[in-house]
């Protein structure tokens, strides 16, 4: 299930299955006919530190259910985005060019990454899909700033937390291991 707003100066929320009829009619409603979408597939089937399954997680039709809806709605841009290994699967690539054989979409592929711009460490890829009654929409990645900004900039004091709270936040072995902090890989990355 997932939550869908929708609206401008109030939000029309929707809790629904994307890949259901009934939820594309409904989000055709309350959108007013909005001729723009933008959407993030489920990542867990592409990375790290999901099951790396691929076409084989149940979780990867999430990508198949969001184009349908595109289609059905119309749309005339798809914004989508996931984890940077998607862009270079094989169910996500033959995904998007079966909906750009139906459509006629343009499609930009585009991978970006925040620490370029901003204090972090977050890669993204990003598929701009135009409607063949547009122009194709270029995107380019982000010129990196020199001098980039400190995490300090944003959170100028650090306050303390409930214990609880940070234990909840502490990685187990798994997530140490997948983020390379057990091999000194996440300096490479």
């Amino acid at each position: 299930m997932t939550d869908l707003c929708a609206g401008t100066a109030s939000w029309d929320c929707i809790t629904c299955d994307i890949g259901d009829n009934e939820t594309a009619h409904e989000i055709w409603t309350k959108a007013r006919y909005a001729k723009t979408m933008t959407a993030g597939f489920s990542c867990q089937p592409f990375s790290k530190l999901g099951d790396g399954l691929g076409r084989n997680d149940p979780r990867s039709s999430c990508l198949t259910k969001v184009l349908q809806a595109a289609h059905l709605l119309q749309t005339q841009i798809l914004v989508l985005g996931c984890v940077l290994p998607a862009a270079s699967n094989e169910f996500v690539q033959s995904e998007i060019k079966k909906f750009q054989q139906l459509t006629g979409f343009n499609c930009k592929q585009i991978n970006l990454k925040l620490q370029d711009i901003w204090p972090t460490r977050r890669d993204r890829a990003w598929w701009i899909l135009s409607s063949p009654a547009l122009s194709p929409i270029d995107a380019k990645s982000w010129t990196e700033l020199p001098e980039l900004p400190a995490v300090e900039c944003v959170i100028p004091k650090i306050f303390p937390w409930d214990p609880k709270d940070e234990t909840a936040l502490q990685l187990d072995d798994i997530e140490a291991s997948a983020f390379g902090l057990n091999d000194d890989t996440f300096h490479k990355t």
